[in-house]
């Protein structure tokens, strides 16, 4: 009952008392063991919305300093990883303390260590597959590569241990967010498991991520669109989502007729439309965009600037909310992972200071748009052309 409670959100009931349990635990912890700061972190990761920032900033620093890590077990790194990459997806405030407390994007230091050390000690336990597969999903929440020896370790496991569809979508789609093709091997025992478990999550994952990686031929397409044939109706928003960006992704790389059954393509086309307003309705726009934004606008006077625009492709279908839009000349600026949540005050991140202040941080992204990017250039080459037509 409990489990199910959590997996829902929690009754009522449920979430009061869980409130209360944490705010007890996060009291006492200097006096929890390793297992218990593991629970901690996933019981506020299954009842979203109840974990506050100040919360997790002293669970992040009882983890730091307690001598909790080399304790962790490779299940409960696993379990960490899942639970923060979860709570950064789903509450910005949490996502910027993550990203304060553990360095950009995630990185947990312990004398001296940093996450990879910590992954390749994980990896050297010889973890199996559906840590691997959660481990790669919450490392690409949080944007966090590995290195090429601790990565190919982790993609070795997938290719060698026989994984579930669920578990091969979950880790389909950190390669994805994290830019990275696994290889021929692993792909073929992702798409080898959805084909012989089904059900259409796996393959919903499978296919959005192949198609951000841009490694799905047209074949491989029609076989993961036929595990959805005949029951479109069942499948849940999130995945239509996935349909739809993929399908819209295949496009731009194939010229040539994609083929999905049209019950499928106009209820996913639909869903993505939807939920992009949504979004956008919600305040989508963080404050870094807003001050993106006002940066653009000093080197576009004169032209209409937007934050947080929805795009919309050649035939006026929703494509993509991006951060920042100049309409009129259809261009986009878009800001990478953790940067959208830069703070006005001094600090390094990654080696590079924020600046302190709105307006200071306007004139920094003003020099930076002018020096490190093709903004203006494409501005002139847009506006030329505009004007020649």
């Amino acid at each position: 009952m409990v489990q199910l409670a959590a997996y829902e959100g929690g009754t009522k009931d449920d979430r009061a008392a869980m409130a209360q349990l944490l705010q007890l635990a996060a009291a006492r912890f200097g006096n929890l063991n390793a297992w218990a700061l593991v629970a901690f972190i996933r019981c506020a990761a299954a009842f979203k919305g109840l974990l506050q920032p100040q919360q997790l900033a002293d669970w992040q620093d009882a983890v730091q300093s307690g001598g909790a890590v080399p304790e962790m077990t490779e299940q409960g790194i696993s379990n960490v990883l899942l639970a923060l990459g979860a709570l950064a997806d789903a509450d910005e405030q949490l996502a910027q303390q993550i990203d304060k407390k553990l360095a950009y994007p995630f990185n947990i230091y312990y004398d001296g260590q940093l996450l990879d050390g910590l992954l390749d000690s994980v990896v050297a336990q010889q973890p199996p597959v559906r840590n691997v597969a959660h481990i790669v999903g919450a490392l690409g929440t949080l944007r966090h590569v590995p290195q090429p020896a601790t990565w190919q370790r982790l993609v070795s496991v997938v290719e060698n241990q026989e994984v579930h569809a669920v578990q091969a979508g979950a880790f389909m789609v950190g390669c994805a967010w994290l830019g990275r093709n696994p290889g021929p091997k692993a792909i073929h025992a992702c798409l080898e498991s959805v084909e012989r478990d089904g059900g259409s999550q796996g393959a919903a994952n499978v296919a959005w991520a192949l198609a951000v990686l841009q490694a799905c031929d047209l074949g491989t397409w029609s076989r993961l669109v036929a595990h959805v044939e005949g029951a479109v109706a069942d499948v849940p928003a999130v995945q239509l989502y996935q349909w739809a960006a993929a399908y819209q992704l295949l496009r731009l790389q194939h010229a040539t007729h994609i083929p999905c059954q049209p019950d499928l393509l106009r209820r996913s086309l639909a869903a993505q439309a939807a939920d992009l307003e949504k979004m956008q309705q919600r305040g989508s726009a963080t404050r870094f965009k807003w001050v993106l934004a006002a940066a653009v606008q000093q080197l576009a006077a004169g032209q209409e600037v937007q934050p947080a625009y929805i795009a919309a492709d050649l035939n006026g279908q929703p494509l993509v909310l991006v951060d920042v839009a100049l309409p009129q000349l259809r261009i986009a600026v878009e800001a990478d992972g953790p940067t959208h949540f830069l703070r006005g005050h001094n600090s390094r991140v990654a080696g590079q200071l924020q600046l302190e202040g709105p307006k200071q941080l306007t004139a920094g992204l003003v020099q930076f748009l002018r020096e490190h990017t093709g903004l203006l250039a494409a501005m002139r080459e847009r506006g030329a052309a505009a004007g020649g037509a």
